[in-house]
């Protein structure tokens, strides 16, 4: 028996029903599609592709702009040993497909379960963390085969089809979308177009169509991509839904550590007019990638400086989504100009499992004040709770009035198994719409 066909098997075992998590990751994935939706990147995306040659009105194509939008936010949720979004993939294509095949409830929770679980296992198996440095964008790679294992769910499919799904999926496989060049980004884009692609291979499956089984069984992965493939993470037992992070903030999860270490001193009474410098010490594997600042909202999402800045001056803005030039920038841009941030190798054995910083807080008598971070809010030592993730909801969907984002929730809330899908399309598709 092949990885795959294995695997489709351990999918098709019963999974824990009614669980909270599930439910809160539905939640606040649902508000990031829409902010994502309603953001200028995310307004401009779908503007210059409905209606065109490329895109049209079917499923299809709905997911793809769905999907798109919502990764773009950098506000969805996480799986650190992967480095997979999982959510901004899984839950809009889901939801979209279960309402076009006319799945219930129940197949709907388990195509979230399924996805969840295979792009996490994929991007553990390539060591996603690793390789995001050599240009492969771990989501991208993950999403055909998380999109295709979702898809056969809803479908119904067996696990031999389920199997094959998986196998076409596999067979559209990137990952490596290439640097961010200048002009309209294609990057959000691709994540769509690669959770079509894995949407279309389950029902290539479901007609009868297959792949190749033997994919995950030798090198391939290697040859075709230059990555080592671990098969061990498609045959753990335990579901790992759990192990997913939520984002508190817009912001590169690879921030949020020392983000949060630095808020938590502000909140004990720190003064951030009394810093003089900060020196950050990251794993090696991001430090560079947080010290970069790209132009534009990129810059202002995943440089570390600049999010600390925002902290200290502009807190309200770190779900702000768009990033736009503000009065308080001045100010955020000269506290970016106090941190400093080092690669310390005595942080790289926690990574990748977890994410961490520590803060050395140079104040202007001279004195240091140390902070440390290895499970920062929204991770699941630090969980954001049903209350902290309405409230994030709340905020982000906010351009569509406070009732039918109240609205919204009220139908999202409770076991995922027994949502009113019809219900909650409607009421998704009037808050999409303005």
């Amino acid at each position: 028996m092949t990885i795959l066909e294995a695997y489709a098997r351990a999918l098709a075992q019963p999974a824990p029903a009614n669980d909270e998590r599930l439910s809160l990751h539905l939640i606040d994935t649902v508000g990031a599609w829409l902010a994502g939706a309603a953001s200028a990147e995310g307004r401009e995306i779908i503007a210059s592709m409905r209606g065109g040659a490329l895109l049209g009105a079917g499923p299809l194509d709905q997911l793809t702009l769905a999907v798109a939008t919502t990764r773009l936010t950098e506000i969805d949720d996480i799986h650190r040993a992967s480095c997979v979004t999982c959510g901004a993939v899984v839950i809009p294509a889901s939801f979209i497909m279960a309402r076009a095949l006319g799945a219930s409830a129940v197949q709907f929770a388990s195509a979230l379960r399924h996805g969840y679980e295979t792009m996490m296992r994929l991007g553990m198996a390539v060591n996603g963390p690793g390789v995001l440095a050599r240009g492969v964008w771990p989501t991208y790679l993950a999403a055909p085969m998380g999109a295709a294992a979702a898809t056969s769910a809803l479908l119904g499919l067996t696990p031999a089809q389920t199997a094959q799904a998986m196998a076409i999926a596999l067979a559209q496989t990137s990952g490596a979308p290439g640097g961010h060049g200048p002009g309209r980004s294609s990057r959000w884009l691709l994540s769509g177009l690669a959770a079509r692609s894995g949407v279309a291979s389950a029902l290539m499956a479901s007609q009868g169509f297959t792949g190749d089984l033997t994919l995950l069984d030798a090198d391939w992965f290697q040859r075709t991509h230059g990555l080592a493939f671990d098969p061990a993470p498609f045959t753990a037992p335990q579901p790992i839904l759990h192990q997913t992070s939520m984002k508190p903030w817009c912001a590169a999860k690879q921030t949020v550590s020392a983000t949060d270490a630095f808020r938590v001193y502000l909140a004990e009474g720190g003064s951030a007019a009394r810093v003089a410098s900060i020196r950050v010490h990251v794993p090696s594997a991001y430090r560079v990638m947080i010290s970069s600042k790209p132009p534009g909202r990129l810059g202002r999402i995943i440089n570390l400086g600049w999010q600390l800045g925002l902290v200290a001056h502009h807190p309200q803005a770190m779900l702000d989504l768009d990033r736009e030039p503000t009065p308080q920038d001045a100010l955020v841009e000269a506290f970016a100009q106090k941190v400093e941030i080092v690669a310390d190798a005595s942080l790289d054995a926690f990574y990748p499992a977890q994410w961490p910083a520590r803060l050395e807080i140079t104040l202007d008598d001279g004195s240091v004040i140390e902070r440390m971070a290895s499970e920062a809010l929204g991770d699941p030592g630090a969980q954001l709770d049903a209350a902290a993730v309405a409230a994030k909801f709340a905020r982000v969907t906010g351009h569509i009035g406070a009732h039918k984002a109240q609205s919204l929730l009220t139908l999202l809330h409770g076991p995922v198994e027994s949502l009113d899908l019809a219900a909650l399309e409607a009421a998704l598709n009037a808050a999409l719409q303005g």
